[in-house]
This record gives C-alpha cells, structure tokens and sequence, in this order.
C-alpha cells in the first residue's frame, strides 16, 4: 500500500520529470518525444547524441526530452490508485454520478482559472492593452472540451491534462465503480490497445482535429487508460497483507535489491520500447516499473524529504510551470544554439524556481482564503 508519503515522493519525481521535458523538448535540436504519436527515429536521435555529441548536457536533455513525458503516466497510475483508496478502500461515501462529477468539475476549476489569470498577465500587449487568443478557444478549454477539437497549448499552459482526467472520472464513476471486477476493466483496456493499433495501421487523419486518428485518440482517455487501469489495480488486487507477510521474511537488503531490479528493468523495457509501435503501447507500465520501486529504494528520511516537498506543489507546479517555460524559453533557446552551458543551466534553474515561487504563492493563498473561510462561519454574528 503506498502511503501518502509515498505518494508525494512519486508525485515530486513525475512533476519534475515533466517540467524538464516541458522545456528541453523545446530547444533547438532537441529530441522529439513519442508521447501523442510514435516515431523511432526519435530514439535514434537520442542514440545519436550518445555516440555522437561531445557534450554532456545534450545527452542528459535528449533523456529528458524524450522520456520525460512519462511522468503523466505516474501521475495517472496515482489519481486511479488514489480514487479506489478513497471511494472503495474507506468509508467516504461515494456521491451520485452527477455530484460526483460537479465535485471534480469544481476541483480542476480551482486549478485552472489561478493559472488562467496568471496567464492573462502575459498574454496582454501592456502596450496597446489589448488581448488576443488567437485560434484558441478558452472557453472550450474551460468546459473540458479542447480535446475534441484542434490540439492547441492555449495560455500557455497544460490544459489538455484536465479534460483528460474529467473523462477519466466519469469512466471511473459510470463504469470501474459499478463494475468491479478485472474483466471489464482489462476489456476496455485491451480494446483502448487495439483501437490505438488500428489507427496506427489505418494512418486516417481526422478534420475536426485537424490531426491523426492516432494522435486524436492519445489526448483522450483511452489513450492513456492503462496507466490508469494499473494504479486501480494496485490498490484493488495489489494484496497488501501478502506484501506485508512476503516482506517480514525477507532482509531490508533483499527487498532493496529487487526494487532496484524492478527498477532497472523497467528502465530497459522503457528504452526497448520506444524501437516499436506495439511495444510501445506498453511503455507506461514500464514507467511505472521504473519509478514505483524507489519508494522502497529511496526509504530514509532525509533521501525523500526534497522529492516529497516537490510533490506537495505538483497540481500547482503542474499549472504554472508552462508560463514561466514561455517567458525562460527565448534565453535558453539562444544559450542552446551557442552551446552556453552556463547560461543554459542558469535558464533552466531560474525556470523551476519562478515556478516553485508561484506554486508555493499559489497553495499559501488557498491556505489564507480557507482559514479565512472558516473563521467567518465560526464567527457569531450579532443582531443589531
């Protein structure tokens, strides 16, 4: 069972995994990801810096920016792990469909609309005080729709992410939570697998999108379902007292020794499969391989407290991050085409800890308007 320190730590290596990628995938030259469709030339690309390149940090950014992504499917295997926590494993009572929805609904508006704003900041000419969203649409991004339609990165930020996790709870609620079993769970993963197969073979290309069948697929649920589907599984079948009865019998060094197994060969299946398509629809499990262990391997205390304080910001970092990204990215563009590692490594620390300030300013402001909140409903008020 994975606590919820454990959950932060996986929480703090995924956030920073992303924003990593979210910039180095940007730079001139840089490695291109197989995140919405799949390439392997781009592992070639990451290869050829290996062999190729005298530069270390062009090695280190093509892992970044090509693997980094990955960090989505943690965070997706935690939100299904942690919604059968809360709704199957405890006693919080599970609100009809629609209460359901509204309450996630109001969630994920009290992400987006902070970040929202922050971005309108930037998007404003200060000059001629005039605004301009271009072919964006925000008020579709607002209603959880944007997916549907022509994939922009609209304020700059990740908003994707939240209309894929509204479809994930309404599939969760509608139909995981009625249906408990494995078998329709792993069904429609299987054919979320097949579908995402069929449109690779098929290559169609979708107008409403105004991009492939593959790609419309990949911002949607069922693109990123299994991830999903295993962090249900692991908090449904993972078997808690069997792991608590297999680990009193082996050795603290035994146990790290094959969570650093695990890990490693996550690792190389990860790699392995970005060389093919098919193996490819897998490589979240393999993410997950590679990362989940190190709640064991990174066990003292003072291994986890950095991760985890990254984690506890990860919704807020994971909002704002994107509009420091748009504001850091021009410097460390021209650093990367002059080879200026100092400049470049100076861009990108500047980048997390803007980001870190404005996350840290995010969850303070939260913290003062719900004391706030509730030292005005206990306070008596007197008739006059």
């Amino acid at each position: 069972m994975l606590t919820k320190s454990d959950n932060h730590l996986l929480k703090g290596i995924a956030i920073l995994s992303i924003m990593l990628h979210n910039l180095l995938h940007l730079l001139p030259g840089a490695v291109a990801e197989n995140e919405f469709t799949f390439s392997p030339r781009n592992i070639q690309r990451v290869l050829f810096e290996f062999h190729h390149s005298q530069d270390v940090w062009r090695m280190i950014a093509s892992v970044f920016s090509h693997f980094g992504h990955y960090g989505v499917s943690i965070f997706l295997f935690l939100s299904g792990y942690g919604l059968v926590m809360k709704y199957e494993k405890s006693l919080t009572q599970v609100p009809s469909t629609l209460l359901f929805l509204w309450q996630h609904m109001k969630k994920l508006w009290g992400l987006m609309i902070p970040g929202f704003v922050v971005a309108l900041f930037f998007l404003i000419d200060w000059h001629t005080f005039t605004l301009s969203f271009g072919k964006s649409n925000p008020w579709l991004t607002l209603a959880f729709l944007g997916n549907f339609f022509e994939f922009d990165t609209l304020l700059y930020g990740p908003w994707w992410f939240f209309s894929l996790m509204l479809q994930f709870y309404l599939l969760y609620r509608c139909v995981f939570y009625r249906w408990k079993s494995a078998i329709p769970l792993w069904s429609i993963v299987g054919l979320s697998l097949l579908a995402m197969w069929l449109a690779n073979e098929s290559n169609i290309h979708l107008e409403i999108s105004n991009s492939s069948l593959l790609r419309y697929l990949r911002v949607s649920a069922l693109g990123h379902l299994l991830p999903f589907a295993l962090g249900i599984s692991a908090a449904r079948w993972g078997g808690a007292a069997t792991m608590t009865k297999w680990k009193s019998k082996l050795s603290p060094i035994l146990q790290q020794g094959l969570a650093l197994l695990t890990s490693l060969l996550g690792l190389v299946l990860l790699y392995c499969s970005a060389f093919h398509f098919t193996f490819w629809l897998f490589s979240p499990l393999f993410a997950i391989m590679a990362v989940v262990p190190w709640v064991s391997l990174l066990s003292h205390p003072s291994f986890r407290m950095g991760w985890e304080h990254w984690g506890i910001y990860s919704s807020a970092l994971f909002v704002y991050h994107p509009i420091i990204r748009a504001e850091i990215l021009p410097r460390a563009s021209q650093a990367a085409e002059r080879n200026d590692v100092a400049t470049l490594g100076w861009s990108i620390a500047l980048f997390i800890t803007l980001a870190y300030i404005l996350a840290r300013a995010d969850r303070n402001v939260r913290s003062w308007w719900k004391q706030w909140q509730q030292s005005r409903s206990s306070t008596p008020h007197t008739p006059f």
